[in-house]
């Protein structure tokens, strides 16, 4: 038997001279009819199914050559299970005690997920069963409106499926006993030593003493003959309990209500941090405690605060006090003191702590380790601090030789100059640094005199940019024709390690730095065994993930609609649109980098707006001179694709602020782009042309050169947007031939990807293709980019533009923009739909 619900048929199937491209399921119901579905995979899901029926099904699969064919069916029977009624409220200790009215809950469970008939009885525990007095579909309430004072009823669910099978539950109800009175405790805290006490002044045979804990599980049921108990029993400080008492009478049990109190004194503190036995720093700390409780009657608080034997009172206004410096390698003690109304003193635990004596530390600046100096002298620079605030003096140890001489002692200032140095020589040197109690020495670093210096600049990462979690390094070099380069990367200026050596322009990260973190890299230019230039460090920061952009745990794009900047984010806290208002008449999608926006007009002006006001602020125009048709940011760099005389790729740099500062031509021809890619590792350039098909342009030096036709894979057709992943180029073309082509260059293949006439937009993240086709945005799997999967059409009249980031796609569809979550690709959720 099996599941009446999302029940998953399984197969496997395989085609020895084509591929699958498509598999139907046919399922035939207990009346003969044959239902056909389509399937995508191996699987499929059946939602509902009638239960206690059988079933049969059999599976159709098709080749890409047309060829079908179809498997014997197979059969299932699906279950039918009882149905399972589970009380939801009150808990039952206050079915004890109750009182009119009383509204009862429970919770209803079908194992087949079928409506339920739902009747409600109920009668005293002596009487029969009787007629129902609620019933109804899926019912999960009743309201009691009458209940006689010291009764016993039983009330009693039963639930029945359409197959008839039937569960039921059962709830005993006492309801409260009049003339009971609970005297001590009835309202917020009950004192230890005290005895519980209640009055009845009726007839009885004595009492049944019931206490719960805060979970409502059972502590003690004692029967007793006077009005007053104290359990033998040890409660928890704080801790939230129940009791009760019930009356034994002619052989009955009659109970009175449970009511909740709270074990200890109204109120308590409670040392928060530091914690016992921690170590601080001398610069000092924050004393906090709590208080709980009713902490109304507190007339006063005291700290004692000090060195062991020697405690000072202070009486802080809140719950925290500031310590100030304190001594090093000194230990403290502390607690609170409480003064109530009635002059009852509560006292805290004492805590202790110590006070951290700590090293000073010390860092090296400039020259950096194995740079170069052009001059006869040197600005030895280095960065001292110490945690405890004490004052630091550095000893200089400089020179050539292999044991390093005193050069300048106890000086206060943290740089010197040094004279006379000799060209063409190798330096070391080192800092000592002392606070009196404790002595540190640096790193030992290297430097080389150079009488010629050869032009080495960085070219990517650039200062201030953004990069990919495995970047490529590259730089030029002017000067020079051979040599082996050293490439230095490091999470601080001043510590980079050696990442590798090559002789060429370029090297790539072997693995993924981390995400969003800021890294120093520089390079050095080595011949004969001597270094020959340097590079000063320059810093980059790696991306917060693969997506356009991201604010902590959101996903977050942009859409010009409705004559104002749409910043989109989706995260944890759901979807958040902000409006910046401006006035574009670009045809070119806007860049988001950050809190900084990227335009460009018609014109060729691109401006950087800073958002972060939640206004437009423009904070840096470049005019480029351009007919752009496209723009996107890779690599720390904006490229655009330039159409005004002929098709040509601008590089844009940015400065640190992310602001654009020069513009260069990598690439020019007389071509008809239309889209442009630009690769993780700026190694190759895509064009889509509309007239030639994809251009592949690959770097040499600083330039970009066409080598298209070195591929033996056809390239040509009538190609509309292009997009990489992984080496596999994917072309969206129009015309005879249209539709959404896999170009793969290394084995020298092209195919189709799903059916489609017309593709006219191609967007990237993560391991999720978007393409705009005839059919609206197909939504396609491109983990293995070799084999990709069509895992959803969105089925739209018109695609404009479509923006993605993460589990965010945004799409303008004419008049209206389309906000989807596709956190599930193959099932996507639209949140919001706007319209101009």
């Amino acid at each position: 038997e099996v599941s009446t619900r999302n029940l998953t048929l399984r197969w496997e199937s395989s085609d020895s001279d084509g591929e699958i491209v498509s598999a139907k399921v046919y399922l035939r119901e207990p009346d003969g009819i044959v239902k056909e579905y389509v399937a995508s995979g191996n699987s499929f899901t059946v939602e509902d199914l009638e239960p206690g029926r059988r079933y049969e099904w059999a599976i159709e699969v098709t080749d890409d050559g047309g060829k079908s064919t179809v498997s014997s069916y197979y059969s299932f029977i699906t279950g039918n299970q009882k149905p399972v009624i589970k009380l939801i409220q009150p808990s039952r200790i206050f079915l004890e005690g109750a009182t009119a009215p009383l509204v009862i809950e429970w919770e209803l469970d079908d194992p087949e997920g079928e409506d339920l008939y739902v009747e409600v009885f109920i009668n005293t525990a002596e009487e029969s069963l009787g007629l129902p007095v609620a019933r109804g579909r899926n019912l999960q309430r009743y309201e009691i409106e009458n209940l006689l004072s010291g009764r016993d009823y039983l009330l009693t669910v039963a639930a029945e499926d359409p197959g008839g099978e039937r569960g039921t539950l059962e709830i005993p109800i006492k309801t409260r006993v009049p003339g009971l009175t609970y005297e001590y405790p009835v309202d917020g805290f009950y004192e230890k030593e005290r005895d519980f006490s209640w009055s009845y002044l009726q007839e009885n045979s004595g009492y049944v003493f019931r206490l719960y804990d805060s979970d409502f599980g059972p502590l003690v049921r004692k029967v007793v003959q006077n009005s007053t108990y104290k359990p033998d029993l040890t409660l928890v400080d704080g801790n939230h309990y129940y009791w009760a008492v019930s009356v034994l009478r002619d052989n009955n049990e009659y109970a009175g209500e449970p009511i909740g109190f709270i074990f200890g004194r109204p109120y308590r503190v409670e040392l928060d941090s530091p914690k016992n036995g921690a170590i601080v720093p001398a610069s000092g700390t924050i004393l906090r405690w709590n208080l709980e409780g009713e902490t109304g009657t507190i007339r006063q608080k005291e700290l004692y605060f000090g060195e062991p034997g020697n405690l000072s009172r202070h009486t802080p206004v809140g719950d925290s006090f500031e310590t100030g410096r304190l001594l090093p390698g000194r230990k403290y003690e502390w607690y609170v003191q409480l003064i109530d109304d009635s002059g009852v003193t509560t006292r805290s635990e004492t805590y202790g702590f110590a006070v951290d004596n700590m090293p000073p530390e010390i860092s090296l600046i400039s020259p950096v380790d194995r740079g170069t100096v052009n001059e006869s002298y040197v600005d030895l620079v280095w960065s001292g601090y110490d945690p405890d605030g004490d004052q630091l003096s550095y000893s200089v140890y400089f020179g050539t030789g292999p044991e390093l001489e005193l050069y300048r002692e106890s000086m206060q200032t943290n740089q010197i100059r040094i004279s006379g140095l000799v060209m063409n020589q190798t330096y070391r040197w080192y800092i000592v640094a002392s606070d009196e109690k404790n002595t540190v020495t640096s790193q030992m670093r290297t430097f080389s005199t150079l009488s010629r210096q050869f032009d080495l600049e960085i070219i990517s990462p650039a200062t201030g940019s953004t990069s990919d979690i495995s970047p490529v390094f590259t730089w030029r070099v002017d000067g020079m024709d051979d040599g082996e380069f050293r490439v230095f990367l490091g999470e601080s200026q001043s510590q980079m390690s050696l990442l590798g050596t090559t002789t060429d322009n370029s090297l790539r990260y072997q693995g993924q730095l981390e995400n969003d973190k800021t890294y120093y890299w520089r390079v050095e230019l080595w011949r004969d065994g001597r270094l020959l230039s340097s590079t000063a460090a320059s810093q980059f920061m790696t991306r917060p993930s693969e997506t356009t952009t991201s604010v902590g745990d959101r996903d977050v794009t942009v859409l010009y609609f409705g004559g104002v900047f749409n910043i989109v984010s989706l995260g944890s806290a759901g979807l958040e649109i902000v409006e910046i208002p401006y006035q574009y008449d670009g045809g070119v999608s806007a860049i988001l980098n950050g809190k900084i926006l990227y335009v460009i007009d018609k014109t060729g002006r691109l401006n950087a707006i800073d958002f972060s006001s939640g206004r437009a602020e423009v904070v840096g125009t470049l005019v480029t001179d351009t007919t752009p048709e496209k723009m996107v940011f890779e690599g720390g760099y904006l490229w655009i694709l330039d159409t005004k005389s002929a098709g040509a790729v601008i590089r844009v740099s940015l400065n640190s602020n992310g602001i654009p500062e020069r513009m260069e031509s990598i690439y020019r021809d007389w071509t008809t782009p239309v889209d442009l890619f630009v690769a993780e590792d700026l190694s190759r350039v895509y064009l889509a042309d509309a007239l030639s098909g994809i251009k592949i342009l690959e770097r040499e030096g600083t330039r970009y050169l066409d080598r298209t036709s070195s591929f033996s894979v056809p390239l040509e057709g009538y190609s509309r947007a292009v997009a990489e992943k992984d080496g596999v180029v994917f072309s969206g073309e129009a015309g005879m031939d249209g539709g959404l082509k896999l170009i793969d260059t290394e084995r020298s293949l092209r195919s189709n990807v799903g059916r489609y006439y017309i593709v006219l937009r191609i967007e990237i993240s993560e391991n999720i293709l978007y393409a705009s086709t005839d059919k609206g945005v197909a939504i396609v799997d491109v983990s293995d980019p070799s084999s990709p999967v069509v895992l959803r059409d969105l089925e739209l009249t018109q695609v404009d533009e479509i923006s993605v980031s993460g589990r965010l796609l945004v799409v303008k569809s004419g008049s209206r923009m389309l906000i989807y979550d596709v956190e599930r690709p193959n099932d996507p959720i639209l949140l919001e739909s706007r319209n101009e």
